[in-house]
């Protein structure tokens, strides 16, 4: 699975549990909401990115 889709997938989950009394109901995401939530998840793959790992075959 690629990044964005992984990325995705966690952030609708986040987005949708802050909204969980809204059941059967439209849900508008505010922006600034959506900047953090992808703030975060981009921190983090910049994160794994970061982590030297050598290979010494």
């Amino acid at each position: 699975m690629t990044w964005p889709a992984r990325a995705a997938a966690l952030m609708a989950a986040e987005l949708s549990a802050s909204c969980r009394d809204a059941t059967g109901q439209q849900i508008t995401v505010e922006p600034a909401a959506m900047q953090k939530v992808l703030e975060k998840h981009v921190r983090a793959h910049l994160d794994e990115l970061a982590e030297v790992r050598p290979d010494f075959r």
